[in-house]
């Protein structure tokens, strides 16, 4: 029943959030979707790069 519920919950989630974006995405203008795309691929650079080169 665990398993089950947290997979149920996780899907819930995901669909929320493809939801929420498929909503956001038709009306944010282009210029706001490529800053979206600039800062969360900036993110994730900074998270691998801290991830690769652990500091003390």
């Amino acid at each position: 029943m665990f398993v089950g519920g947290v997979l149920v919950a996780s899907l819930a989630w995901q669909q929320f959030l493809v939801a929420a974006a498929g909503y956001a995405g038709a009306r944010i203008s282009g210029t706001t979707r490529a800053w979206t795309f600039r800062i969360g691929f900036g993110l994730v650079a900074v998270y691998a790069v801290k991830i690769a080169l652990p500091l003390p």
